[in-house]
């Protein structure tokens, strides 16, 4: 299975933001992980394995997403009630 690892920066998060794609061809994938989850739980729970047949195929690329901005706020215990419902980490 072809595994490509990117680290880039985010003009938007203003921070740099790590992912892996799983496969080389076919529909992609996103997932998202849970809650203050990573973008390679995916991986370390067993979920690439188990959709491998369909990756290996080139049916699908599975594409861990790293976590949302409303999710990094959300996971922020010191943030503002506010700013967590809007999504917003300021």
């Amino acid at each position: 299975m072809q595994i490509n690892y990117y680290k880039e920066w985010s003009n938007y998060l203003g921070r740099e933001m790590e992912f892996k794609v799983f496969g080389h061809g076919g529909r992609p994938v996103v997932v998202f992980p849970c809650l203050s989850g990573r973008f390679y739980d995916w991986e370390n729970f067993g979920m690439v394995e188990k959709a491998a047949w369909w990756i290996d195929r080139g049916e699908i690329q599975r594409i861990p997403s790293t976590r949302k901005a409303g999710t990094i706020a959300a996971a922020n215990r010191a943030a503002a009630l506010k700013c967590r419902k809007s999504g917003s980490t300021t």
